[in-house]
């Protein structure tokens, strides 16, 4: 008999114990294919063995050991607050998803559970390595697709397709990827080795040529008279520390997620991409070349004495500071937020956001140059698209597509005319543990249109969902929880119908505090019925010390893949917020192990889940 309280704090569930240890030698089996990978990530104290000595590398790997992994690699900042139904915090696994949940590189699911237990799919690492190095958004390229390309599901098809594109993964010999298959142990560290390549995990000075990638993951490291041929990824795990680059020449691109100040001196590199998740990185480029800086979150640029850069996009709130002697060829600014300082060269600046110039106001539109801080002329765009501004203005309004939307993948595509495509919320305000409910409407030529996949994100974090996708009159609807990463404030829902239609929604949507008031006591008399037996759930649902009278609770059945079966059950709580209902499983289920997931209506909007499995019998 399990007892279960809903609290955003701690979430209670039955999950097994897996018990890891770090050891100094393992049993890989005779000449395995990926030993070298494993014995370095080894050496580096990153993965972890059983206690019999091996590391079982084709064994299947779990959510919450690959992300242990992930953690090991890329460091961590600090832990988020969870609530997830099946994690404890006596699970060995609590601490690494409270990192990962903090990192924000992965989520759990819509039913607030994890399922650290399940084995993750080559096509979720996919997703978790993409957001873990900070590689969202990179430019696609024209590659030979995979063979079983179409089995890729939409929501991981881009970052597959990075991956991919960056060498990262091949698939296998027939030419498959096989995206749904569990991973197995040997395929993610093989895959975290390529990507890591030389990993950096302790302060100091270094100076080694290297035809592969390099990762630093601690503060207080500096990389001097280097030759790196692939990418460099300065993560999370430096923290709010110092990394100096002297005298490095790199080939590949320069991933920035971490630090407080990065220091690049006399250096030659190709790509910048800024991007940290938690707080300001002052970016400092003295007497040093770079190809491009891409600005994706929060940062402070400067480039001193004979600096040159080829390109600055602004992608991200930011400062940019070009001093005396620095040159730019070209910055477009493309978020508000943006200050720049001038007293050094650049040949083209357009602006498509406003932002300050020396002090001034800048209208979108505005294209310029400036050389030793003088702005040489100035130009506004004579043409004012005013039907965009209209669709603009009826998209906060309405939430109905307009030829202007626009996303990663079909960005300046023009939407065809005989699509349509409405996306609503019910309100526009939620407490940040409230359920949300979206509504919508796929249609052509006003023909609804079955079995569009729709896939949504709150900001940059994804929405997890198991195959939502449009019914026979082309509508869908979907009811979730926030992920744990998301903090309370203002942001865009960003709803997209793929294919054959590959339009795009924003909706503004505000999450705001809540003071914890409500409490769940819920339990099933047992964990294992027959086929034939009676299932029986008691519970309360309580404000305070006082029971909640009426309300609505919505019991469902659900495979342990976490995708859903059936509604067993709606019913009502007594005077006293007591409930008591039994049902029995529908003839169509089958002997299997499945969560039975409680959902509380409002005013609570919670959800609770109980492992069950039904037998033979």
């Amino acid at each position: 008999m399990g007892l279960c309280k809903a609290k955003r704090g701690i979430a209670v569930s039955m999950l097994f114990y897996l018990l890891l240890f770090t050891v100094n030698s393992f049993s890989y089996g005779e000449g395995h294919w990926a030993q070298t990978e494993m014995e370095y990530l080894v050496s580096k104290e990153i993965i972890s063995g059983y206690p019999d000595g091996s590391l079982k590398p084709d064994n299947p790997i779990t959510r919450a050991e690959f992300i242990r992994i992930v953690n090991r690699v890329i460091g961590s900042y600090g832990t988020a607050n969870l609530s997830f139904h099946d994690v404890k915090e006596t699970d060995w696994f609590y601490e690494d998803v409270a990192k990962a949940i903090k990192a924000g590189y992965v989520e759990g699911y819509g039913d607030n559970t994890f399922k650290p237990n399940n084995p993750i799919s080559r096509e979720e690492v996919a997703k978790i390595i993409i957001t873990a190095f900070g590689l969202e958004g990179e430019e696609p390229r024209q590659i030979n697709s995979f063979t079983d390309d179409r089995e890729i599901s939409n929501w991981a098809r881009e970052y597959v397709t990075t991956l991919r594109n960056k060498g990262y993964i091949t698939g296998y010999p027939d030419g498959s990827f096989k995206p749904k298959n569990p991973i197995t142990r040997a395929e993610a560290m093989k895959i975290i080795a390529t990507v890591g390549g030389e990993i950096f995990d302790a302060p100091g000075t270094y100076s080694k040529n290297l035809d592969k990638n390099a990762l630093v993951r601690t503060s207080d490291v500096v990389l001097k008279d280097m030759h790196i041929k692939g990418d460099l990824y300065l993560t999370i795990g430096i923290g709010s520390g110092e990394v100096i680059l002297e005298n490095v020449t790199l080939e590949g691109r320069v991933y920035i997620t971490g630090g407080s100040q990065i220091l690049i001196k006399d250096s030659s590199l190709r790509d910048i991409v800024i991007n940290k998740v938690h707080g300001l990185v002052n970016v400092i480029l003295d007497n040093s070349q770079a190809s491009l800086v891409l600005i994706k979150g929060e940062a402070k640029l400067i480039a001193k004495n004979a600096t040159q850069i080829e390109s600055i996009v602004a992608a991200g709130e930011s400062t940019i500071d070009i001093e005396s002697g620095a040159r730019v060829g070209r910055v477009s600014v493309e978020s508000k937020g943006v200050e720049m300082r001038v007293k050094g060269s650049i040949e083209s600046l357009i602006a498509n956001e406003e932002f300050i110039l020396n002090g001034q106001r800048i209208v979108k539109g505005t294209k310029l140059s400036i050389k030793d801080g003088k702005i040489l002329g100035s130009k506004k765009e004579a043409v004012v698209d005013q039907r965009r501004d209209e669709y603009d203005h009826r998209d906060k309004k309405d939430g109905k597509d307009h030829k202007d939307d626009e996303d990663d993948d079909g960005k300046d595509k023009p939407i065809p005319p005989d699509y349509q495509f409405i996306a609503q919320l019910d309100k526009d305000e939620y407490s940040i543990n409230e359920a949300i409910t979206i509504r919508g409407k796929v249609t052509k030529d006003s023909i609804g249109l079955k079995d569009v996949d729709i896939t949504l994100k709150l900001g940059y974090v994804p929405i997890t969902v198991d195959q939502l996708r449009t019914d026979e009159k082309g509508e869908f609807a979907l009811t979730f929880l926030v992920p744990e990463a998301i903090e309370e404030g203002e942001y865009k829902l960003i709803i997209k119908a793929n294919e054959p239609i590959n339009m795009v929604k924003e909706l503004d949507i505000k999450l705001v505090g809540v003071e914890e008031k409500y409490e769940i006591k819920a339990e099933l008399d047992k964990e294992k019925y027959t086929l034939d037996e009676g299932i029986n759930l008691r519970g309360q649902v309580l404000e305070g010390n006082i029971g909640l009278a009426n309300v609505d609770i919505t019991l469902r059945l659900e495979g342990y893949d976490g995708i859903e079966l059936i509604t067993v059950g709606q019913f009502k709580t007594g005077e006293d917020g007591g409930f008591n209902y039994s049902f029995k499983v529908p003839e169509l289920i089958e002997a299997g192990k499945y969560n039975l997931v409680l959902k509380v209506n409002e005013p609570v909007n919670r959800f609770l889940q109980f492992s069950m499995e039904i037998i033979d019998g």
